[in-house]
């Protein structure tokens, strides 16, 4: 859920700071500002998120490719993103001289034409990130796939045992996982008939 914020943010911060280009109001130019904060602070936990993940899965042929690619574009988009904080917000390189640190709104620059294809890279960069995701995930089930497909051992009772037997004396079946969670009812009622 985290990794769509990133997405999302970028998709907006595009109308936003576009606004703020074209009718130079300091509002739309102050919202643009945070709302690149967010993305910042948003594409950090998606990756802190992914690298959790990319910990938790077994990725071999095409899906070990997708997620090195992945990893190296979330990098990428991260950096773009980062220029463009730092340019707007003229830490390195301010607006307007004078006013030191604790003036940090009066050296912000405003969005322009350079700030502009930062974002465009960065949301190029986000897309391509975010498809490379999405083709993991639902192209080759990476970190959902082994969990529908794993087996497991349930106990099931046997029909066939005459009644009065405990049910650990029943059979057990591997069943997986996909079929027991289609089910609304448990295992151990699979067998019983339905009611009217």
């Amino acid at each position: 859920m985290i990794v769509h914020f990133p997405i999302a943010f970028a998709y907006l911060l595009i109308i936003v700071e576009g606004v703020a280009i074209m009718t130079r109001q300091r509002t739309w130019e102050r919202a643009g500002f945070a709302l690149l904060t967010l993305e910042i602070f948003a594409l950090l936990a998606a990756m802190v998120a992914g690298v959790i993940s990319s910990h938790a899965v077994q990725a071999t042929g095409a899906s070990a490719s997708l997620l090195a690619a992945h990893k190296r574009d979330a990098v990428l988009t991260g950096l773009a993103f980062g220029a463009l904080w730092i340019w707007r917000s003229g830490l390195l390189f301010p607006a307007r001289s004078g006013g030191g640190l604790s003036d940090l709104a009066a050296r912000r620059r405003h969005p322009g034409a350079f700030s502009f294809l930062l974002l465009l890279i960065g949301v190029i960069m986000v897309s391509i990130t975010g498809s490379l995701g999405g083709s993991m995930v639902y192209g080759h089930g990476l970190g959902v796939h082994s969990m529908t497909h794993t087996v497991i051992e349930a106990h099931v009772p046997n029909p066939q045992s005459p009644k009065g037997l405990p049910p650990s004396q029943g059979s057990t079946e591997s069943i997986q996982r996909g079929q027991a969670a289609s089910s609304s009812r448990p295992p151990s009622s699979m067998h019983s008939p339905p009611l009217a």
